[in-house]
């Protein structure tokens, strides 16, 4: 098996922290981690092959597809801003969903980076900044790795 990145271990310590929520002590968060590594490590059907965005960088993850959350207050511009990022970054919008819950804001996004000049985690920051600039919070997972930290 080859080795995951620092940020991808480090976001998916996150995550398992996140979903333990009151019961994360170091053991189980290690022990989280070590169970999604080992289900990356495992071939997923439902994974496509990478694309042409340099598929060395890190192989283990097989999925060009990218889920991004947003949340916050809810305020024109936030799902134009967000967006503009993705097309400045020639990334393709596979599925969108929104949700208002009084004034708060939530969307959440299947992203396509295989056409992306850009690299995941160049991606990643250009959104996580957008999110700032727009007084939100922006999520970004690669799709193996949200959906193998979902099956905890």
């Amino acid at each position: 098996m080859k080795e995951l990145d620092e940020n991808t271990i480090r976001e998916i310590a996150i995550e398992v922290q996140k979903r333990l929520g009151k019961d994360a002590t170091r053991e189980n968060i290690i022990s989280g981690v070590e169970k999604v590594v080992d289900q990356l490590a495992k071939p997923n059907p439902e994974c496509r092959p990478y694309g042409s965005h340099n598929p060395t960088e890190n192989p283990i993850l097989a999925s060009d597809r990218v889920i991004v959350s947003v949340f916050g207050r809810n305020k024109p511009g936030i799902i134009f801003g967000v967006t503009q990022v993705l097309a400045e970054n020639q990334c393709d919008i596979l599925d969108i969903s929104q949700k208002f819950v009084e004034d708060l804001f939530y969307m959440i996004m299947v992203i396509d980076i295989s056409t992306s000049v850009h690299d995941f985690v160049s991606i990643k920051e250009r959104l996580t900044e957008r999110g700032k600039e727009l007084g939100s919070v922006v999520y970004v997972q690669n799709e193996d790795v949200f959906r193998y930290v979902n099956r905890i």
